[in-house]
């Protein structure tokens, strides 16, 4: 059986780039795209990712929205 798979590196959440991806995974993908829409960074841009924790530090670029909304992107 062959399979394939599609991953774009940074809004790909680990599951699905390991082959075993869930329905949250969509989740995972959509707050990443979001922070790209709101900051117009990429989600491995060296401004707001830490490589060392895997977190997006990106609240600094978007300061326009209000925290509840941030913190429904952080969740997902």
């Amino acid at each position: 059986v062959c399979h394939t798979r599609i991953v774009s590196r940074g809004y790909s959440p680990p599951e699905q780039q390991n082959g075993y991806s869930v329905q949250q995974s969509d989740f995972f993908a959509l707050g990443r795209t979001f922070v790209f829409l709101l900051t117009g960074k990429d989600p491995q841009d060296v401004d707001i990712y830490d490589p060392f924790n895997n977190k997006l530090n990106w609240r600094n670029y978007a300061l326009h929205i209000s925290p509840l909304l941030a913190d429904l992107i952080d969740y997902l």
